[in-house]
């Protein structure tokens, strides 16, 4: 038996087959066209983790140089240095600073205590130092300005100023006492000194 097919028959066929083969191209395209969305959303979550990463990366650069800072502020009053090390370093600088304002240091005296002396931690332990030195006023002033702007943590406990007694002195202006408390962090434990 065949099938014999009018021209309005094969016209409807060939309708039919153009309506499957555009379904089946829309359905192809749809497909694509949702592969393509859904990698182009990957794309952008991709690029937006690229860029937080890359912040995250750049402040953890800020981050150690900070770290880096801090800890060089702290070695420089932590007991990684001994104490004569850390006193002689202090007084190298402030024999400089003198010499920059054009004042001479007379004598430079360890205490063993001020008066009224601040209560620290253990960990914070103190180094009391009386400081004699000479020269102008605005220099004097200068000097005990600076004093506490060292590299070492330092507390400005008290400064006298008077006009010195010898005449020969006086005419180089005037003489300055400042106590000092230079102060060593220790940052271990096992270096608190025993009470």
């Amino acid at each position: 038996m065949t099938l014999r097919l009018g021209p309005e028959d094969r016209r409807r066929l060939v309708w039919l087959l153009a309506l499957f083969v555009f379904m089946l191209g829309c359905r192809t395209i749809a497909a694509r066209e949702s592969s393509i969305a859904k990698a182009s959303a990957a794309t952008e979550e991709l690029a937006r983790r690229i860029n937080a990463n890359n912040l995250a990366i750049a402040e953890a650069a800020i981050l150690r140089r900070r770290e880096r800072l801090a800890r060089d502020d702290l070695m420089q009053v932590s007991g990684g240095e001994q104490p004569a090390v850390s006193v002689a370093e202090f007084l190298r600088r402030l024999e400089y600073l003198a010499a920059r304002l054009r004042l001479s240091v007379v004598s430079v005296t360890p205490s063993d205590g001020l008066p009224a002396q601040k209560s620290v931690s253990k960990a914070l332990v103190p180094l009391p130092v009386t400081v004699l030195v000479r020269g102008k006023f605005r220099s004097v002033v200068r000097f005990i300005q600076e004093t506490t702007r060292q590299r070492t943590l330092t507390g400005l406990e008290s400064a006298q100023l008077m006009v010195p007694s010898l005449p020969s002195a006086s005419a180089a202006g005037l003489d300055a006492t400042i106590h000092v408390t230079l102060y060593r962090l220790l940052l271990n434990v096992a270096d608190v000194p025993a009470d």
